[in-house]
């Protein structure tokens, strides 16, 4: 296929073709020497200088004509007729977001009150409390609560009105010497901090993201979490206790993004 024939078949199919390119669009339009940059501006031209017909006034004289046009960002279609509210023909739910992109169709996409760059009508920061002191007292390889998976380097320990330890080490009722604990949770999450019920020193914290890559390892005291690394969302994340250093850890709070 050549250039030209190309431009044609574009004519042709231009209203259904506007969405946002993908990866693949991008490499079927370079295969004939085509850019992103020039089909953007080429269908905005034809969409600037294409004109549709509008009704016929009561002497039979053509009204004003409609005319379209095309967000060159969002690729949002216009179609505006005199006397009548604009009508999207790619965006039905008139959002700015097009039909082929719209995570909410019949909402708007575009209110993001929580600031957390997903539509709120997709999920709603919400903070999630998950307490280990009112559990009772036994042992256990793991522990599944709430949106938590959590595991240890032996059994964890779990310590009636305390929190949570590893068994072994100086005491089965914290973490310590070389042991550690890990969180998993079900999504990435953010503002994760956990309280102490006991602690000595600094423990190592390493944090791994969504594909189970590490973000980093740091010495830290009880508390923060996601702070230490620029609360980027982390999906899990190990603590161990070296030295004389140890921790019982009794409360996780973190901020998932919820299904609305």
């Amino acid at each position: 296929m050549d250039r030209s024939t190309l431009r044609t078949l574009l004519v042709l199919i231009s209203l259904s073709f506007l969405v946002a390119p993908t990866s693949a669009d991008a490499t079927w339009w370079n295969s004939y020497g085509v850019s992103k940059r020039w089909v953007k501006s080429w269908v905005k031209k034809f969409h600037r200088n294409n004109v549709v017909p509008g009704p016929k006034g009561d002497k039979g004289d053509s009204a004003e004509p409609c005319t379209t046009s095309v967000d060159s960002d969002s690729f949002v279609i216009t179609l505006q007729c005199p006397g009548s509210a604009p009508v999207y023909p790619n965006d039905a739910d008139a959002d700015g977001v097009i039909d082929a992109k719209d995570q909410c169709m019949g909402e708007d996409d575009s209110i993001d009150v929580d600031g957390n760059n997903i539509p709120d009508c997709v999920c709603i920061d919400t903070e999630i409390v998950e307490t280990f002191w009112d559990l009772g007292t036994y042992t256990t390889p793991s522990i599944s609560q709430g949106n938590l998976n959590i595991s240890g380097s032996a059994l964890i320990k779990v310590l009636s009105s305390n929190g949570l330890g590893i068994v072994g080490g100086h005491s089965d009722n914290i973490v310590d010497s070389g042991e550690s604990i890990t969180f998993e949770l079900d999504e990435p999450a953010t503002d994760i901090s956990y309280t102490a019920a006991s602690a000595s020193g600094l423990t190592q914290l390493e944090a791994f993201d969504e594909d189970n890559n590490s973000m980093g390892v740091q010495s830290v005291s009880s508390g923060p979490v996601s702070t230490h690394f620029g609360n980027a969302p982390i999906k899990k994340f190990t603590i161990t206790a070296y030295g004389d250093n140890y921790v019982r850890i009794s409360q996780l709070t973190s901020t998932m993004c919820i299904e609305n």
